[in-house]
């Protein structure tokens, strides 16, 4: 593997970080959670599929509850299996914002610096991932260290994922 430069450590943060403020955009324009998977609308025919999803702030006009999405109302919203509603509810707004959050400590906790990268003496590691050489320099695997790769690895299909440089 080539080791990479500054620039490339430099373009997977910024990238990731990138990724990470779209998607707590989408978060929190998302109607907020906390989601669960309601009962069946009563004028829904009950043909054994198609469920209701659920989240304070918004209403339906036949179920006393808020509404994020019901089966063949709203735009044609609802999920079908009651296994795909419960698992959308579980990764409501309020749980991807904590998991955003949770995976930008991460990132924070396993930035580039300088040292020894198997080519270099002076090549782009991770700090958190360094160790000493005996002569009390840092030295490394080259940066993207493999936390990094693993975290960006979510967005390996969003436009400017480089899977040569970043890949797992």
């Amino acid at each position: 593997m080539t080791a990479p430069d500054a620039a490339t450590a430099t373009d997977l943060t910024a990238w990731l970080s990138a990724r990470y403020d779209a998607a707590e955009q989408r978060a929190r324009a998302a109607t907020p959670g906390p989601w669960h998977v309601g009962e069946r609308d009563p004028e829904d025919v009950d043909d054994g599929s198609g469920w209701s999803l659920f989240a304070p702030g918004r209403t339906h006009p036949r179920i006393p509850t808020a509404v994020v999405s019901a089966l063949g109302c709203c735009e044609k919203g609802g999920v079908w299996k009651r296994p795909d509603a419960a698992h959308i509810a579980d990764l409501d707004p309020s749980w991807r914002l904590a998991d955003i959050e949770l995976k930008r400590q991460i990132l924070a906790e396993h930035p580039p610096t300088r040292g020894w990268d198997g080519d270099n003496l002076d090549g782009p590691i991770c700090h958190q991932c360094a160790g000493t050489d005996i002569s009390g320099g840092l030295e490394g695997d080259p940066y993207p260290c493999r936390t990094v790769r693993l975290l960006a690895a979510e967005f390996a299909d969003a436009d400017g994922y480089d899977s040569e440089r970043w890949g797992p």
